[in-house]
């Protein structure tokens, strides 16, 4: 069950005066993800974590997290300055750099490959899109019934039998299943 309500904006291209021709690329998808906070600093992660899959599954090629990712809103108290301090991190190597680089890193992590895929495909990357597809496959074959090759069937079915990520896709999904 998921923890999230996926609301998307979408419709036409808004028109603009300063585009004089008719746009040649999908529209850029971005997924804002606002959740509470939670005290248990696990269960608020693997929250934001889903929420970050939800969006990226649906198209998002960023992300954007509510400020104060891994901290509590201080602000509502008068005396919370010296609460808000002990939550204070670096840029670049605190607790939610840290975390943005797990869940972006994450080799085991099946679902951030999966939709990955996504991302690289919607940026035109079919054979990146292939490739961590096809990873997935290679360490756990059947993860979530067969959602790696699944999706990568349905790449291959939009892209064509005649695309070449499609002919080198095959080839890879052929020698994996068939050595």
């Amino acid at each position: 069950m998921s923890h999230f309500e996926l609301i998307e904006a979408t419709g036409s291209t808004p028109e603009s005066l300063a585009r004089v021709n008719d746009p040649e690329r999908e529209p850029f998808r971005i997924g804002a993800v606002q959740q509470a906070w939670h005290e248990d600093p696990v269960t608020h992660q693997d929250l934001l974590a889903e929420g970050i899959r939800l969006a990226a599954g649906a198209g998002a090629r960023i992300v954007c997290l509510q400020e104060l990712t891994l901290s509590p809103y201080f602000a509502i108290t008068e005396d919370a300055i010296g609460e808000a301090e002990g939550w204070a991190e670096e840029i670049g190597d605190g607790a939610t750099s840290e975390f943005a680089r797990r869940i972006a890193s994450n080799p085991l992590d099946h679902q951030a490959r999966i939709d990955l895929a996504m991302v690289e495909n919607g940026n035109g990357n079919r054979q990146a899109a292939v490739d961590q597809l096809i990873e997935v496959m290679r360490r756990e074959r059947g993860w979530n019934d067969d959602a790696a090759r699944k999706q990568l069937l349905l790449f291959f079915d939009v892209w064509g039998p005649k695309d070449e990520a499609t002919i080198s896709g095959r080839r890879k999904l052929s020698s994996l299943l068939f050595s």
